[in-house]
């Protein structure tokens, strides 16, 4: 969705979803004969092997899963969430997370709290949970402050604001510009409080609020609010003004 929104002169919130969702869906329902006979289960069954052909295999085979989740069938959902219980490896766990986790089901939770609890102590692991976490177009703002309250998180460390405040920002495109302005709100919010200890991180972040010009009007006013906060936040550093000075021009 953000791909294809930063080719228009101005963002496109719903339409632009809903065709890109039917589009996909649209595809696999005509090609899922192929695609199932296309997909290999034993590159996920097997041990863990770093080699090109493996890799290319791999790749392919969770870009096939992905699209054939999205038809909810419930033999072959079963079959990918037996594959996830069984993963004989993190990269594979993770990545068949990944596709479970855009269903809002029951076991898309029991798989998300089972993977946190065994893997909360590996913090590289837990940044690409987050991610997935904050890039889930279910995740609001609720959910946010939810995932910042683990006790996995701590926004000193700077992988892991980027790992959730970062991708909220870049790729929960639905849900950091929901309509009521509250993404944007909750994200001003960080800024502020990240820049009183490290502004190098906040303004990082600011550096991705550079689409006013692309906003609906609505949006956009109140983007600018949340920016002209921001600025007249007293003590905010020079290396964040600087750079919401640029976003609001």
């Amino acid at each position: 969705l953000k791909e294809v929104n930063t080719r228009l002169s101005q963002f496109e919130f719903t339409a632009t979803d809903a065709a890109i969702t039917e589009l996909k869906l649209a595809l696999v329902q005509h090609c899922e004969v192929e695609m199932l006979e296309l997909l290999s289960y034993e590159i996920f069954e097997k041990e863990y092997t770093y080699d090109a052909s493996s890799i290319a295999q791999r790749s392919f085979s969770l870009f096939l899963v992905d699209m054939l989740y999205m038809l909810e069938s419930k033999v072959f959902q079963e079959k990918i969430q037996a594959l996830f219980l069984n993963a004989k490896n993190m990269t594979v766990e993770y990545s068949l997370l990944s596709t479970i986790s855009k269903s809002n089901d029951s076991f898309s939770q029991m798989a998300n709290e089972s993977f946190y609890q065994k893997w909360s102590k590996e913090t590289l692991v837990i940044q690409k949970w987050l991610n997935i976490q904050a890039s889930n177009k279910l995740a609001d703002v609720s959910k946010m402050k939810e995932l910042e309250m683990l006790a996995v998180y701590d926004n000193k460390i700077p992988n892991l604001v980027r790992a959730l405040i970062g991708v909220f920002v870049r790729a929960n495109f639905i849900q950091f510009h929901k309509e009521d302005g509250s993404g944007y709100q909750f994200v001003g919010e960080k800024i502020i409080e990240i820049d009183k200890f490290n502004p190098q991180i906040a303004a990082g972040i600011c550096r991705a609020l550079n689409f006013k010009s692309k906003l609906d009007e609505k949006r956009k006013k109140l983007f600018i609010d949340v920016l002209n906060g921001i600025l007249n936040t007293e003590g905010i550093s020079s290396d964040v003004s600087e750079v919401v000075n640029k976003n609001l021009t």
